[in-house]
């Protein structure tokens, strides 16, 4: 292994200093993908200096000419430049999106326009871009072991969760396929296959949904390959019970998680008329419909008795927020709620101080406690949904925020859907959509969170016509599809575009957009 990484970072006598710094600078660019978003920018803008000083620009601009799938996966970028037009907003427009997207010409035209990278060389940026997620990984778990980590989100220390999680999925599959070609080592491989199984861990207790849907996505997709073009079978029996294993799992998951969302118990009319054991009223919240657990939150409440009591066993005020933000006293109503208690003193006194510490974070439900990370998260945004559809409110969740945000992204489409609202004014069309509905979203400055959705707003109909079909046809000139690692990076993209817009971020552009060009361009063998 040592003579391998000797060979790939020393300058061979038939190539120029320029072409080491431009494999170097690859490997700073994805090496910073799950890691720094300034890193991105410093080694595209390196990549970029290092072209200009290597000259050539002739020979660079014809190879590049010659690249029809470069050209065509390139000029999406014109695209976005055309919807400049029509928009109103160009301070955003210039100085941020058309910025942001910049990398789809850029890159495309640097690597496509570079002379080829050899084998060695090609093979070893999987492996960096693998091992700098499993750097990631370890940083996160000492975050998790040595500071007191609320929400797993924070598990991913450098970038949103959400794209370091659909990061692991790619290298679970990649890392130890990429280790196999670079070398006949055994040990390494194992290693590889062991580091694998500790991404899929980890991948679990990060509990991103996008990332999980990812996986089992892949999952579901090659063992239904595998079913119909393997030959013998005991094979395809193994990949049956395979997919009949996985779907019970995700039956017992289900029912597990809907059980208390679709109890409903409603309390006893001569039960309301009951005080409490210090003889203080309970008020019944009627007109609020919220449920947990299948019980009322907002019935049978003594407030100012919880209050006192809570105050007795806590540091933190009844009505102020908690570590994560979430007001006490509705995280509290809630947690007693989900275990069939009232709320007054002698609930709050049967409760642990586990419990009480559980109230103060955030936790709103004592299955929490018991239930793996996943399932909580699951049970989280289901409850989300079933609260926003009882009372329209989309507040202080972030799936009912999206909800609102994809109504108000239609809304704003329907009104100029041939060409949208143009490049850089996705931000008004969406003000305008979230007015339209009648919105209760404070903060008007949010994208839609799905890509097909921002397509639209910026460059309608036409423009994802155009975009979709410079994507199909990028897929079908280049080969990528070949490559059994650019398949499931063609399923995670297309998952994720439903609840992310990942070209419009830097970390999910440039993630996607490098593993394209790298299958599609500098892979030209399997």
């Amino acid at each position: 292994m040592n003579s391998i990484i000797k060979t790939i970072f020393s300058k061979n006598q038939n190539e120029s200093v320029h072409q080491l710094i431009y494999f170097i600078c690859l490997c700073l660019l994805i090496a910073s993908l799950p890691t720094s978003y300034f890193m991105i920018s410093v080694s595209l803008l390196l990549m970029s200096i290092n072209w200009l000083a290597e000259r050539n620009y002739k020979e660079k601009i014809q190879r590049f000419l010659n690249n029809k799938p470069a050209i065509i996966l390139a000029s999406i970028y014109l695209v976005y430049i055309v919807g400049m037009i029509w928009t109103s907003n160009w301070k955003n427009g210039l100085g941020f999106e058309l910025q942001n997207k910049l990398p789809i010409f850029g890159l495309t035209f640097i690597i496509a326009s570079s002379k080829a990278l050899s084998k060695e060389r090609l093979l070893a940026l999987p492996i960096i871009f693998s091992l700098s997620v499993l750097v990631t990984t370890l940083i996160g778990t000492y975050f998790y072991l040595t500071k007191e980590i609320i929400d797993t989100r924070e598990l991913s220390p450098f970038v949103v969760h959400i794209y370091l999680s659909m990061m692991i999925v790619l290298v679970i599959f990649m890392m130890p396929d990429a280790i196999r070609k670079i070398t006949h080592n055994k040990k390494w491989f194992y290693a590889s296959l062991i580091a694998s199984l500790w991404l899929l861990f980890y991948l679990l207790l990060l509990s991103s949904l996008t990332g999980l849907l990812c996986l089992i996505v892949v999952i579901a997709y090659y063992s239904f390959r595998y079913i119909f073009f393997t030959k013998g079978i005991v094979k395809k029996v193994i990949a049956i019970l395979t997919i009949l294993a996985l779907a019970v799992f995700v039956f017992i998951i289900a029912f597990t998680i809907a059980s208390p969302l679709t109890r409903k118990i409603n309390p006893d009319n001569e039960e309301m008329k009951e005080l409490t054991k210090e003889g203080n009223k309970y008020n019944h919240n009627s007109l609020n419909p919220a449920r947990e657990n299948g019980y009322f939150i907002f019935y049978y409440v003594a407030e100012n008795e919880l209050r006192e009591a809570w105050e007795e066993r806590s540091n933190f005020n009844f009505y102020d927020r908690g570590a994560t933000g979430q007001k006490i006293q509705f995280t509290a109503y809630r947690y007693l709620t989900s275990k069939g208690l009232r709320k007054d003193r002698e609930s709050l006194s049967s409760l642990t101080d586990e419990e009480i510490s559980a109230i103060e974070n955030g936790i709103a439900n004592y299955l929490y406690l018991q239930w793996p990370h996943p399932l909580v998260r699951i049970h989280k945004v289901l409850w989300e949904v079933q609260e926003y559809n009882r009372t329209g409110n989309p507040s202080g969740h972030t799936l009912t925020q999206r909800m609102d945000l994809w109504r108000a992204s239609w809304a704003a489409f329907k009104e100029l859907p041939l060409l949208g609202w143009g490049t850089g004014d996705i931000l008004e069309a969406l003000d305008y959509g979230l007015t339209k509905i009648n919105s209760s979203l404070e903060n008007r400055n949010m994208k839609p969170h799905n890509q097909i959705l921002s397509i639209l707003l910026m460059v309608g109909i036409i423009g994802l016509i155009i975009i979709s079909s410079q994507i199909y046809f990028f897929i079908k000139k280049s080969n990528a599809l070949k490559h059994i690692h650019f398949k499931i990076l063609c399923i995670i993209f297309l998952v994720s575009i439903f609840s992310l817009s990942p070209i419009d971020s830097a970390v999910g552009l440039n993630f996607l957009l490098f593993f394209s060009l790298y299958y599609g361009l500098m892979c030209i063998e399997d």
